[in-house]
């Protein structure tokens, strides 16, 4: 699942759980941006947490494959908030 809707991505997450949970395994792609935190208030953080509701998953940074992404912190205290980052969430 791709997904690319300028901030809105905790609504789809919302609105896919139930396909998330029904499925064998899935990976979902979404952009952590800088600007479209700072005008939602939504930390990408929310978004992975909400995915991992639904089973266990890795989450990973596609620019930074070999940085860990910890849910104890905001994600642009993790990561440089100058830049979009594509996170890849996956089921285990």
């Amino acid at each position: 699942l791709k997904i690319d809707v300028e901030g809105g991505e905790l609504a789809v997450i919302r609105g896919a759980l139930g396909t998330l949970a029904r499925s064998k395994g899935f990976v979902v792609v979404f952009e952590a941006h800088p600007k479209q935190v700072s005008r939602t208030g939504i930390d990408p953080m929310s978004v992975i947490s909400l995915i991992r509701s639904v089973r266990l998953c890795s989450a990973r940074v596609t620019e930074q494959p070999d940085a860990d992404v910890s849910l104890e912190k905001p994600f642009f205290d993790q990561f440089a908030p100058t830049r979009v980052y594509n996170v890849c969430v996956s089921s285990d």
